[in-house]
């Protein structure tokens, strides 16, 4: 439990208080193995090992294909592939797309809006 934060774990501990950091650090180490569980259940779907038990900090593993190319870079268009497919049967292409659209449109009107509103102050400005 010390370890994971980088301490060195207090000496001369009797009795009771001993007792109660033991409980304390197999709480700590139960919960924590918990957390890891989870959080590396989902990782593990983009290529990503985590891992803070018994380390000074967090240590992200990528795991990688043939020693040289990271999974993420392979999991990652993969799952995105499967998302929009998925919506797509789901809720039809001009569904899937109109965020995308719809985003871009609005970019262009606000780029637009702000750069004529920026000639006009300047032109107003000039007189």
């Amino acid at each position: 439990m010390y370890r994971s934060f980088g301490q060195d774990s207090p000496a001369g501990l009797s009795g009771l208080r001993h007792a109660g950091l033991r409980l304390l650090a197999f709480l700590f180490v139960v919960m924590s193995i918990l957390i890891l569980a989870v959080i590396n259940f989902f990782s593990l779907f983009f290529g990503v090992i985590v891992n803070f038990l018994g380390r000074d900090g967090v240590k992200f593993t990528f795991l990688q294909l043939f020693h040289r190319i990271p999974l993420v870079g392979v999991t990652m268009p993969v799952l995105l592939g499967y998302a929009v497919f998925h919506n797509v049967t789901l809720s039809g292409a001009l569904n899937a797309a109109m965020p995308s659209i719809l985003t871009t449109l609005i970019a262009v009107i606000l780029l637009g809006g702000f750069v004529c509103f920026n000639n006009f102050v300047d032109a107003r400005s000039a007189q």
